[in-house]
């Protein structure tokens, strides 16, 4: 009989929404069938078994909230008796690194600690960073008692089994390296609790009584709208951004679009201008790599990502959602429209995966379809830029000495200052904006 419990999602996810589940009582499970689909702040994930046999009994339905450690099912006539944890590559150890870590307590030169019950290891609940600091530190992670929420082992409870029981010359690392790995794990944990008083004191302003002037409604904010508004106070509080404004003249670009649109034969594909954006943006990221990188954790370098994937705000039921259209630079016009309909159409029935939401370099807002003339948008995290395209209206400019009517289109870019200076930003912008007003005529298959 084995025990299915839901493994751990990744760093910050505590808890999930069911959003079906695909077995039910008396089914025969198959190895590697799709048992859950899980509906995270912004996209759906799939939850397979590692095991077959008999369901004997499902303990969660459609809707459930459930966290990592939780129970899903039970099966019977499967090839394991021991409790498992489906293991999607997302927190768990692989089985030969979960070898070596039981194998370490079979060593005679690593410590062994009486009166300390040894769990099952698959059933130990650990991030990624927490198991790497218990395999630096030459602890067992087995032997400990998690004292986070369902028994999760964290990086305190780590430290603490260190300093009463290991010493240097047992753990087989040097007192020097011990000194500076416990040094950075203290200064990481003290930056955890005054992020988290600092929460707690924002959580205890008192709510203002707002029914003393009157009539007033309470409207829980969907899920995605919670967690865009956290990862958005989080940037505008973490990153120096500054917003570059210009214009393009888009006359021209404009008329191609006007000629692919009317050449489109399916109904099933929607012809727009953010291919032919994403398109050229591609080009120009091309001669300025700093638009397409991130900062590096430490804060002393800059990662330049030679591919490039393009995020795309769509504004859905649900609240703002950013797919994300892959390797822009290995296609055409008409491959990339094809991937926004796809993953346009998908945002909006509430079919994204984490893998159509992963991966981007730099973002595309684009407010054109509904108006307004400029606006600032938030960098997104770990890119370092995002463009915003207004509503383009024609306009009369006075060009060879005489005024002629164009279509004016206004954009902006908001990019993080650490890693980009005015001077780059003006440079990429004015190329941007070259290459919007200087689009000729696009064939079909261009």
């Amino acid at each position: 009989m084995t025990d299915m419990l839901l493994p751990e999602l990744g760093e910050g996810i505590s808890d999930v929404e069911i959003r079906d589940v695909l077995i039910n009582d008396g089914e025969t499970l198959k190895k590697d069938q799709v048992i859950l689909i899980l509906e995270t702040d912004k996209a759906s994930m799939e939850i397979p078994s590692d095991y077959s046999g008999d369901v004997s009994q499902v303990y969660v339905k459609a809707g459930d909230k459930i966290s990592p450690g939780d129970k899903i099912l039970t099966i019977t006539n499967d090839t394991d008796d021991k409790t498992a944890i489906i293991d999607q590559n997302l927190e768990l150890e692989s089985p030969n690194t979960l070898n070596q870590e039981i194998k370490k307590t079979e060593e005679p030169d690593q410590p062994h600690f009486p009166n300390t019950t040894p769990i099952t290891q698959p059933n130990i609940l650990a991030t990624p960073s927490t198991r790497k600091l218990a395999r630096e530190l030459g602890c067992d992670i087995s032997l400990l008692s998690g004292s986070g929420e369902k028994g999760r082992v964290t990086r305190q409870d780590i430290l603490s089994y260190v300093n009463r029981n290991v010493s240097s010359n047992d753990s087989g690392i040097s007192s020097e390296d011990l000194k500076n790995i416990l040094k950075k794990e203290i200064s990481e944990i003290k930056e955890d609790l005054i992020n988290e008083l600092s929460q707690n004191k924002k959580n205890n302003i008192q709510e203002t009584d707002y029914n003393k002037w009157g009539l007033t409604e309470t409207i829980p904010l969907n899920k995605i709208k919670q967690a865009t508004g956290k990862n958005m106070s989080n940037a505008w509080s973490t990153i120096p951004q500054v917003t570059q404004f210009d214009n393009a003249d888009i006359t021209n670009l404009y008329k191609s679009y006007s000629r692919l649109k009317k050449q489109n034969t399916n109904s099933n594909i929607k012809i727009s201008l953010i291919p032919f954006y994403i398109k050229i943006l591609t080009k120009v990221i091309k001669k300025f790599p700093n638009f397409n990188s991130s900062l590096s954790s430490k804060k002393d370098s800059i990662i330049q990502k030679k591919y490039i994937n393009i995020g795309i705000a769509i504004d859905t039921s649900r609240g703002l959602v950013v797919p994300v259209i892959k390797n822009c630079e290995k296609k055409n016009l008409n491959q990339i429209n094809k991937d926004l309909n796809e993953l346009a159409n998908k945002a909006h029935s509430n079919d994204l995966e984490l893998k159509d939401i992963e991966g981007g370099t730099i973002t595309i807002s684009s407010l054109g379809g509904i108006g307004g003339t400029n606006f600032t948008p938030i960098v997104n995290p770990p890119q370092v830029g995002i463009l915003g395209f207004s509503k383009a209206e024609y306009k009369i400019v006075y060009n060879n000495n005489k005024f002629i009517k164009r279509l004016i289109l206004p954009f902006t870019l908001t990019y993080d200052h650490r890693v980009i200076d005015g001077a780059e930003a003006v440079k990429f912008t004015t190329k941007l904006k070259q290459g919007l007003s200087s689009v000729k005529l696009i064939e079909k298959n261009k």
